[in-house]
């Protein structure tokens, strides 16, 4: 067993050490609060649980900025690493409403990973609320189409990306970027 290390009260960090730091707390808020998603939808690896293996690969490639302040590149965020093709068109619409329309095209692969039972997932995040949402589970490939009440960012730019997860919940595919909308009320 190894003894907590000790720190000098008057510690300087270098000034790489500090842009690291701002990395990770950029990141951590960034995806906080959907960690119950990514322990699902990343598998477990060397660097422990799902939730580490998707800070690991957001931290490595979708942080914009040499220095602090840095940003989130949205576009390269993944919320998801699996073997189930997608193989669809998808695109996320706002309809009238408040809804988030998700839609794709049914394609099987031949290797048969894919399944007309895998579950559909959408996901938004607000920027400007730092807020995720989340569909529910239940929507199938075979329905072509995911509707996500988005209320709560009525008037607000959201970003989307979407997957699809096996329905025994031990499959996943890699995560696609859908773009922006703005929630229509």
């Amino acid at each position: 067993m190894r003894s907590k290390p000790v720190y000098k009260k008057n510690r300087t960090f270098s000034s790489k050490q500090l842009d690291q730091q701002e990395k990770f707390k950029l990141m951590r808020s960034f995806l906080g609060s959907i960690d119950y998603l990514l322990n699902l939808s990343f598998k477990r690896g060397k660097n422990g649980s799902g939730f580490q293996e998707a800070f690991s690969e957001n931290i490595k490639n979708a942080i914009m900025g040499e220095v602090a302040p840095f940003s989130v590149d949205y576009e390269k965020v993944k919320l998801s690493h699996g073997n189930i093709p997608v193989l669809s068109l998808i695109g996320c619409v706002a309809e009238t409403g408040n809804m988030a329309k998700f839609s794709w095209n049914l394609q099987l692969d031949q290797g048969r990973k894919a399944s007309e039972a895998d579950r559909a997932i959408g996901v938004l995040y607000c920027p400007e609320d730092n807020l995720f949402l989340t569909s529910e589970f239940n929507t199938r490939r075979s329905d072509l189409e995911l509707l996500v009440d988005a209320a709560m960012f009525t008037g607000k730019e959201v970003h989307s990306w979407f997957f699809f997860l096996s329905d025994n919940e031990t499959q996943v595919s890699d995560s696609r970027y859908t773009g922006t909308i703005t929630v229509a009320p």
